[in-house]
């Protein structure tokens, strides 16, 4: 976990220069809405992570700015030389945050209620998102039944999820603030206890949720695992047709529209026991090696599929600058060991010796321009303080 956390505060850091540049992107061009998303995804990120590995304070002052551009996003304010301002002062306010975390200075708590309030005297239009509890009550406004939607959500992550440090069950806790929730869990792709990885999430969820949010704020929930998660959210209900009284669908009728059944299984599977093939081919209707062709077919889809998102999968290792630096000075040992070798076989004149170290420079020079890269840094990061 410690480990987790350091990697938490690189990576915030990361961020909150990104955050920095958008901003000042936005102050040479305020209808860059791109930007606005550049900096609204990554104050997000800070948040949810934050919360993940207990940085509480950090998350919730980035819940409050990630608040500011969600209004941005949807067009309820707009930008100015003061929001952006003030913005760039709650960056050097996680900074400060992310130094105390670090042994440094602790952060002035009035600072970030300054930044907060002057924000809030700025636009008029967070009163009513904001979710400070001594001001809960008068903030959260009665909802009429017919204002409300109801979401089918279906989230299905990596398997690699719990590695990367990501805890599923707090994006569905995020699901459950959003409204009314029922989440299924479907254990049917646990393996054998044989082929169980005590590291790997086998488990999928099925959410229904009834919430007066629209699809982009349910979207956000997973704005940090979406590129490696397979997530499904359709409205089921749109909540404005109350003559239809409290009368459900049928079970059938549910596991057609969801996609789990055909209307023809569902007629063979309330007729017979038997499978759909081997009704369909003992009516006639199709041959068994029309059948035949459609498994295979099937089964192939599934395994392109499988390996599309295999292949689609990527990583990254973090590595501590100290390790990086002392790589580059035994590279540099071994140029020079590799020097010495190239001259021994030049006095020597020794063929074979001549086509070792001919190898050996050709691996050397490889490894030290890998290493050299590696240990580059993005330029924008260095020169974005200096704007």
């Amino acid at each position: 976990m410690d480990h987790q956390k350091e990697t938490y505060k690189e990576e915030a850091q990361e961020l909150i220069l990104k955050i920095e540049a958008a901003l000042l992107e936005l102050e040479e061009n305020p209808e860059d809405m791109g930007q606005v998303d550049r900096a609204f995804r990554a104050m997000h990120t800070i948040k949810g992570s934050g919360a993940m590995f207990g940085f509480d304070d950090m998350a919730d002052f980035a819940h409050k700015l990630e608040t500011v551009f969600d209004l941005l996003r949807e067009g309820k304010t707009e930008i100015t030389r003061n929001l952006i301002s003030l913005t760039l002062k709650a960056c050097d306010q996680m900074k400060m945050m992310l130094q105390a975390y670090s042994g440094g200075r602790a952060a002035d708590s009035a600072d970030s209620v300054w930044i907060i309030m002057s924000l809030r005297n700025m636009l008029p239009e967070l009163k009513p998102l904001d979710h400070d509890h001594e001001s809960h009550e008068e903030i959260v406004p009665e909802k009429s039944p017919g204002c409300e939607k109801i979401y089918r959500v279906i989230f299905r992550p990596d398997t690699n999820i719990l590695k990367d440090g990501t805890s599923p069950v707090n994006l569905l806790n995020e699901l459950r603030e959003l409204g009314d929730c029922d989440i299924t869990a479907h254990p049917d792709t646990i393996p054998l206890l044989k082929d169980y990885d005590h590291e790997a999430c086998y488990l999928y969820w099925d959410i229904v949720l009834t919430t007066d949010k629209g699809i982009n704020e349910i979207k956000d929930v997973f704005i940090f695992v979406e590129d490696h998660s397979e997530i499904s959210i359709e409205v089921i209900d749109e909540g404005d047709d109350v003559s239809v009284g409290v009368e459900t669908r049928r079970l059938g009728e549910i596991l057609v529209d969801r996609g789990d059944v055909t209307p023809e299984k569902l007629r063979s599977a309330l007729n017979t026991q038997k499978r759909l093939g081997e009704i369909l081919v003992e009516e006639k209707i199709v041959s068994n090696s029309r059948v035949g062709a459609a498994l295979r077919e099937q089964q192939h889809m599934r395994r392109t599929r499988e390996k599309v998102w295999k292949t689609a999968q990527t990583s990254s290792v973090r590595v501590p600058a100290e390790r990086l630096d002392a790589l580059v000075d035994l590279v540099g040992e071994l140029v020079t060991v590799q020097a010495r070798l190239t001259q021994k076989a030049t006095v020597d004149d020794d063929p074979d010796l001549t086509s070792i170290a001919e190898d050996v420079e050709k691996l050397t020079n490889g490894l030290r321009d890998n290493t050299m890269s590696i240990r580059m840094v993005q330029i924008g990061s260095t020169f974005t303080a200096f704007r």
